[in-house]
């Protein structure tokens, strides 16, 4: 079997494997977080924009979903004790990571999608007025980028720290995302939150605000291209650290343990 068609047969099996009540269910809670926090801002006359605790809430279910499918990478294998069969099959540790990482990019970009869809929609329905197409295409375009690189992100997590890789990537997000994002120098780039902030800043905040010296000297002077640049190459160096990793190490089996 090929690199390709183990990948995919790993893929087809993750998505049988994760249609479980457990999963739906917290597909639906996390699906339903943004369009929630909607709602209920669109009642409240005076508030902020609605794209911006639309973008932030759909953040926060993407790190989430990921956190529930993309960290297990390896755990998942080891706990049931099927990590042997696939290790022993010609180029099957790396067709098992790259069908997984499909699954966990795949389930995280419908929860995103979803939220960001119904959000925009009870958005318009209350508050009509600005471009809803075009806050729902950015924020779409940003989903799909923030779902291809956190499932990245925390496939080597999972590959680094597969026993406790749920509370590493926790605390990754919580320093990496959270507060290093927030410094305005080279450390902050390296951050996948970063870009998409700037993005979606570039992509709605008033022009002269943009063209301010105080914002440039904090954000910089890179476009959205550039951003999305940026997140793509995050995204294969974690990727290619992913691969190596798993090719190469020796993980210790429940048996031998």
């Amino acid at each position: 079997m090929s690199l390709r068609d183990g990948t995919i047969a790993t893929a087809r099996f993750e998505f049988r494997r994760s249609l479980t009540k457990g999963r739906l269910a917290a597909f639906f809670v996390l699906a339903l977080f943004p369009p929630s926090i909607t709602l209920v801002l669109s009642t409240y006359p005076g508030g902020p924009p609605l794209e911006w605790p639309i973008g932030a809430t759909t953040l926060v279910i993407c790190l989430l979903s990921n956190l529930l499918w993309a960290t297990p990478v390896v755990y998942n294998e080891l706990e049931g004790k099927t990590w042997v069969f696939n290790a022993s099959r010609p180029q099957g540790k790396v067709a098992l990571l790259l069908g997984k990482y499909l699954i966990a990019v795949g389930w995280t970009m419908a929860v995103c999608w979803s939220a960001v869809t119904l959000s925009i929609a009870i958005a318009a329905w209350w508050c009509p007025g600005p471009n809803y197409t075009k806050i729902w295409g950015v924020l779409i375009g940003l989903a799909t980028l923030a779902s291809i690189g956190y499932a990245a992100t925390f496939t080597l997590i999972g590959t680094l720290f597969h026993r406790r890789s749920m509370m590493v990537a926790m605390g990754y997000c919580v320093v990496s995302e959270v507060a290093i994002a927030q410094i305005p120098a080279i450390i902050g780039k390296l951050t996948i939150s970063s870009h998409l902030y700037h993005v979606i800043l570039h992509s709605f905040a008033p022009k002269e605000l943009l063209e301010s010296p105080d914002l440039i000297a904090v954000i910089g002077t890179q476009n959205i291209a550039m951003r999305c640049t940026s997140i793509l190459i995050i995204t294969g160096v974690a990727m290619a650290a992913s691969l190596a990793i798993i090719r190469y190490r020796e993980y210790i089996t429940t048996d031998e343990s």
